[in-house]
């Protein structure tokens, strides 16, 4: 295996270790919350925290990803972007709170307007410094920052719903409080002291990181629009109740997302510097081919898996949302593809197209969101996601063919979708003995994606047998 190989290997298993971690917990949060909250309170609570991850890049104009980007540059004057990065931020804080009062005037009496500037400002900077630490390669210490954000969470959410009954202003100080947490950890990993005597605000380069960052935002905003605009469509046409299932619903996909994040974030580091030495196409086609296996042997095994998983994770009334899940499992794969091209954009520093298919992606979502919704109910919100990170993810092969011409094998691809959506629609019609049909196609996938099984049970052999 090649010393880029091990590279790109090690910082995924850290950053696995972190965010399975970390969405493990988030999962044990899930009875607390379908228990403690009805299923009106908890939708309303996922919007409020939502509108704030929407909020937040526009404010801050997607700076964190540039203070990431170029701090990965070898020539990169790391305080000075650090500078910029911190001055975006606050200033977008004090904009922020500007509306924020003159919302509370009209909305402050429906909703906890009071939490929505800590909650972004704890987001935000806690962001900054985290994106910072992994630019400096520090990727233990950015993985632990997120498992610890985890566990505080379970702490001051157990305190405010639990113990205190604050229903939805307890869900969201849980999260400004663990968000708080885990910053005061980042600071340990930070030269604040190099930083403050060095800080200072580099106009040329500040202009070069908006000139990166500035397209980020309408790309935020656009899966923002694939992510979630779905949850706000079906709450408008569906209500609220059932907008808490799909919200609920939408949760489980994260099992998925937690391997998407995982290797994009060890990805994006490869990329960067696959980008600025000698690439090898070679080498990127061989992980975009084990990447693709990967998703799709977990997807197969978590959607058979699905009604066992629910039994734990749903509650009460929440349990009849899992029915809803196998479709966005499938477009969390597809989406998990459309993410592994999305690193080469950032790679190339060329974020204007990645900006480009995420807004088709997002309009796409939106226009056939409501058109299906109306027509099909809820089921149409779950084709248009499919629909929308399809799009998405054809539009990013296209265009980044330039950077990395990677071959994409439809068939091979389709097949996968194929077996997945039989594996859905069977999973969620069957019952009793006919429960084997669903678990046969979940088998035959696993068995068509199997050089990634070998692949890790060799890799996991090599280990055992190395100590």
């Amino acid at each position: 295996m090649s010393k880029k190989s091990n590279w790109l290997l090690k910082n995924t298993a850290i950053f696995a270790i972190g965010n399975i971690m970390t969405k493990a917990v988030q999962f044990f949060l899930m009875p607390l919350y379908t228990a403690l909250l009805t299923t009106s309170e908890y939708g309303i609570s996922e919007l409020f925290n939502n509108t704030v991850e929407l909020i937040m890049p526009i404010v801050t104009l997607s700076i964190t990803e540039a203070v990431f980007r170029f701090s990965m540059d070898r020539d990169a004057k790391r305080t000075h972007l650090f500078s910029a990065g911190i001055a975006f931020t606050l200033f977008g804080i004090i904009i922020t709170a500007l509306f924020c009062l003159i919302a509370n005037g009209f909305l402050g009496k429906y909703y906890p307007i009071w939490l929505f500037l800590p909650l972004l400002a704890s987001h935000s900077i806690r962001l900054l410094f985290a994106q910072y630490v992994r630019a400096l390669e520090k990727v233990k210490e950015y993985a632990a920052s997120g498992v610890l954000n985890s566990i505080s969470l379970v702490i001051f959410a157990s305190i405010f719903l639990s113990l205190l009954d604050m229903g939805i202003e307890g869900y969201i100080l849980s999260i400004i409080a663990s968000n708080t947490v885990s910053l005061l950890f980042l600071l340990f990993f930070v030269n604040i002291r190099e930083i403050v005597i060095d800080f200072k605000i580099d106009c040329q380069l500040m202009g070069e990181m908006i000139r990166y960052s500035a397209p980020l935002v309408p790309n935020t905003i656009s899966w923002w629009l694939t992510n979630t605009s779905s949850r706000y469509i079906v709450i408008a046409i569906c209500g609220a109740s059932i907008g808490g299932l799909f919200s609920a619903a939408s949760k489980i996909p994260a099992l998925m997302n937690v391997f998407v994040n995982t290797f994009q974030q060890a990805w994006v580091m490869s990329a960067i510097k696959e980008y600025e030495g000698n690439r090898d196409i070679g080498f990127q086609s061989r992980v975009f081919k084990m990447y693709s296996q990967f998703l799709y042997l977990i997807s197969a095994i978590i959607i058979v898996a699905l009604p066992l998983i629910c039994k734990f994770l749903l509650r009460g009334d929440f349990y009849q949302a899992w029915k809803l899940v196998p479709l966005l499992m499938i477009s969390a794969t597809i989406g998990g593809l459309a993410s592994f091209f999305g690193a080469f954009y950032s790679a190339a520093k060329k974020n204007v197209m990645s900006m480009v298919s995420t807004l088709v992606g997002g309009i796409t979502n939106v226009v056939l969101c409501i058109l299906l919704t109306k027509l099909m109910g809820v089921n149409g919100a779950l084709i248009a996601s499919i629909a929308s990170y399809l799009v998405i993810t054809i539009i990013r092969i296209k265009t980044t063919y330039e950077y990395a011409p990677i071959t994409f094998n439809v068939f091979f691809h389709f097949v996968n979708w194929s077996m997945l959506i039989i594996e859905s629609i069977l999973i969620t019609k069957v019952s009793g003995i006919y429960l084997l049909f669903p678990v046969i196609i979940a088998l035959i996938t696993c068995f068509y994606n199997r050089e990634i099984l070998v692949l890790l049970l060799g890799s996991i052999k090599n280990k055992i047998i190395s100590r």
